[in-house]
């Protein structure tokens, strides 16, 4: 049983050395360095070391009675706390590098990458990705009306989500009748509501076939979400990110 228990602690992190003292500091509750030491058949000095250590790293706490320093340490149950706490600090910092990983092997992001979302389920998948934008979204909105599951989704969840998230969206619309008669029109061209701000492009140059939108300093979406043809490919690329949003600003500005 011992040698079981001492495998997992070594496998939670622990040297050979320091799963010994830890099981018998564990089964003796508390005690004195060199009584531990020789429960768990290591030198005195080296027990007391690994149960310093210990203390310093929250996982052994001392107590003093008369001259002598009695050590316990803390529950199994606490151990797998710390553990949890350590990997889901490690999870963070090491998501926030993988752009750092991604530069290595694409100094200068030259390389689209390339995801494709089909039919209803996948396209439900891609709208959840917008509700992680860090840096609001610009958005070319077609004029097509969506499929009725995924119009009642959009409504209903993703619309009421990013406005509880501050999500702010620009968005440039095509003047058609279909999109006249589902949001209207000001003289201005301008329909502002929260967070959202809509200006219609009349101009019989500007069509679109599908949506755009532009979101993160560097995503790219191309969506098709009638009930014909649902689809939605995510581009990773400055550089097009970048180009495509100098047109939408230019478009913005001069209309």
């Amino acid at each position: 049983m011992h040698k079981k228990l001492q495998q997992a602690l070594i496998e939670w992190g622990m040297s050979e050395k320091e799963a010994a003292i830890y099981l018998a500091v564990f089964v003796l509750w508390s005690w004195q360095a060199s009584a531990i030491g020789r429960k768990a058949e290591i030198k005195r000095a080296t027990a007391y070391s690994i149960l310093q250590d210990f203390v310093v790293r929250w996982i052994a706490h001392k107590t003093s009675s008369g001259k002598e320093t009695i050590y316990s340490v803390i529950p199994p149950e606490s151990l797998l706390a710390q553990k949890k706490v350590f990997f889901s600090e490690l999870e963070k910092h090491f998501e926030s590098l993988l752009p750092d990983f991604a530069s290595l092997k694409d100094p200068f992001q030259r390389t689209p990458k390339v995801v494709y979302y089909e039919w209803t389920a996948w396209l439900k998948q891609f709208y959840e990705t917008l509700l992680h934008s860090k840096t609001g979204m610009r958005s070319f909105l077609w004029p097509s009306t969506a499929e009725p599951l995924l119009a009642k989704r959009l409504n209903d969840d993703f619309m009421p989500r990013r406005m509880a998230l501050e999500i702010h969206a620009q968005v440039l619309m095509c003047d058609s009748v279909g999109n006249a008669q589902r949001y209207g029109w000001h003289e201005d061209n301008i329909i502002k509501t929260d967070y959202t701000e809509t200006k219609v492009i009349r101009h019989q140059w500007f069509a679109l076939w599908n949506e755009i939108d532009l979101y993160d300093n560097d995503k790219i979406s191309f969506v098709s979400y009638s009930a014909e043809s649902q689809y939605a490919v995510v581009m990773t690329s400055r550089f097009f990110h970048d180009s495509l949003v100098s047109i939408f600003d230019l478009l913005r500005g001069t209309y």
